[in-house]
């Protein structure tokens, strides 16, 4: 074969832009696995701070204002979340080979068809694909920057009164739906044809790194089958009841307090926002890993 004059590809891609990562799972997985791989990988990112890391960054050139004081604990408290990242990745890296050296994840050569050769649930799987979130969850972010700034005198969207009540009533709402008890719960998918059935999964806002911005675009996926449904089965995207089992009283709640979204929702092109309270089948759904490029 001719070599291009255009791109010469690279043999191997090991550079992995991460957007998102559950990184204690991996943590705990790790550890049960390969105990010794997780140790060495800790140890190394300990002695490289140890050997000048921190002396290698002054407060002044963090851009760190203030007393010595001040400025010291601004200074760990960076360094210690660069650790931190480093750490994550190292560990990930450590966990992925472990299990891709003994053929431990399964891969989705074409995710379109999976129904055709469907993976058990407990399998960890790898597929490449258009990952999407739903649009409820940037609809919420913006709703709740409405309801912000609908409180602040000589703002654009100031309300008082009636108004202002309801507005306050809705954001309470949806920030009960998202998760109120912890990190918001962001229901996304990998954007297939209808007939394809979805291979979805549920995000944790605090998993993500950088801007909790809605994802959308080609990545990787690393997840865990967790549960597959098949026609005419349900489940929950958005949970009141995070610590009870599905049901129909919860669906029926969670279903209307979305449509009542259904007019405020018009307004920035999003529709049917009540059927986005749940996954249904035909669908394979995943506890996600981590999602990278």
């Amino acid at each position: 074969m001719a070599r291009s004059s255009v791109y010469i590809a690279p043999e191997q891609n090991l550079h992995r832009s991460f957007v998102y990562l559950d990184d204690q799972l991996v943590v705990n997985s790790l550890s049960a696995l390969e105990a010794g791989q997780i140790d060495s990988v800790v140890t190394k990112i300990n002695e490289a701070r140890d050997s000048g890391f921190s002396g290698s960054l002054s407060a002044g050139a963090l851009g760190i204002k203030g007393g010595a004081e001040g400025g010291r604990k601004k200074q760990s408290t960076f360094e210690d979340e660069l650790i931190r990242i480093r750490t994550q990745f190292s560990i990930f890296e450590a966990w992925y080979q472990l299990l891709a050296e003994n053929k431990a994840i399964g891969k989705l050569i074409n995710p379109e068809a999976w129904q055709q050769d469907t993976p058990k649930v407990g399998d960890v799987v790898e597929l490449q694909g258009f990952v999407k979130t739903y649009e409820i969850y940037p609809l919420a972010r913006m709703f709740a920057d409405y309801v912000k700034n609908s409180k602040v005198p000589g703002h654009p969207w100031y309300v008082k009164g009636e108004a202002a009540k309801k507005n306050t009533q809705a954001a309470e709402n949806m920030k009960h739906i998202f998760g109120a008890e912890g990190e918001m719960r962001i229901p996304a998918r990998m954007d297939f044809t209808e007939e394809a059935g979805d291979i979805a999964f549920i995000l944790g806002e605090e998993k993500l790194l950088g801007s909790p911005a809605p994802l959308e675009g080609e990545y990787t996926v690393v997840g865990q089958v967790a549960e597959i449904l098949e026609h005419e089965d349900w489940s929950p995207t958005l949970r009141l009841m995070p610590r009870a089992p599905k049901n129909q009283f919860e669906r029926k709640t969670v279903t209307e307090m979305l449509y009542g979204f259904e007019e405020a929702s018009a307004q920035f092109g999003v529709s049917d926002v009540g059927a986005m309270g749940e996954f249904t089948g035909p669908a394979l759904i995943l506890e996600p890993i981590a999602i990278f490029r």
